[in-house]
């Protein structure tokens, strides 16, 4: 004689109990489905918060070493559409502000510098002290708008003589197209000043430069760095 608790256990899952089944798995796998794409989006925003701090680096690295390479051993060269204009025999850097079509900063630097320690693209170098422009430029591919970013632009120059010669030996290129804005800022030992013009003898005591980029993903990230700027005596 078969008993009723042999014959219960021997039975096959009802339905509800495989309807129950398939609604725990179907949550189970939802459940998992979240997780990792929650995981592939933090990712992703690491990857880009992480491309975009590699480029600020390079660029404020770059920019600090070149500063701290001031010399007074050479006076700015004129420009060339301009060679009468001339900046006095006192004069190593000028900067100035500018604003770009975005609204943010687009600032202008020019210095004399050693060029030792600098690096330029393609192995190409020039020997000695150099002429340093940081600018930036509008890209010509970007539309216009308050999203469009730009180039920062690089220039160095011979700070040799005659005018045409030097500026026959310009290397230019761009350090990155994703700029949005770059804010130079000045501290003559009492106040900050936005501009440093040709009327200061000395190179400022304080550079601070602030660089913003735009990432892959289109975030904007801001990174402010202060140089320390040898000064010379008179």
């Amino acid at each position: 004689m078969i008993s009723a608790a042999h014959k219960y256990d021997s039975r096959g899952f009802t339905l509800l109990e495989i309807v129950i089944a398939v609604g725990i798995l179907g949550v189970m796998l939802s459940v998992a489905f979240t997780a990792l794409n929650q995981i592939s989006r933090t990712k992703r925003a690491l990857d880009d918060e992480r491309d975009s701090m590699l480029l600020a680096n390079a660029i404020l690295t770059r920019m600090t070493r070149e500063l701290q390479l001031i010399t007074d051993q050479a006076n700015l060269l004129p420009p060339l559409n301009n060679p009468t204009k001339g900046y006095g025999v006192d004069v190593r850097l000028v900067g100035s502000p500018n604003r770009l079509s975005n609204g943010e900063s687009g600032d202008q630097i020019t210095f004399v510098a050693n060029e030792a320690g600098q690096y330029v693209l393609h192995g190409q170098t020039h020997a000695g002290i150099v002429q340093i422009s940081y600018r930036v430029e509008p890209d010509p591919d970007q539309p216009s708008g308050e999203n469009r970013t730009f180039f920062l632009v690089r220039d160095e120059i011979p700070a040799i003589r005659p005018l045409k010669k030097a500026y026959s030996n310009m290397m230019t290129f761009p350090v990155t197209r994703s700029l949005v804005g770059l804010q130079l800022r000045y501290f003559d030992g009492r106040d900050w000043r936005d501009q440093w013009d040709e009327k200061q003898k000395q190179p400022p005591m304080l550079i601070q430069f602030t660089v913003k980029t735009r990432s892959p993903a289109g975030r904007i990230s801001s990174y402010t760095t202060m140089v320390p700027v040898r000064r010379y005596k008179k």
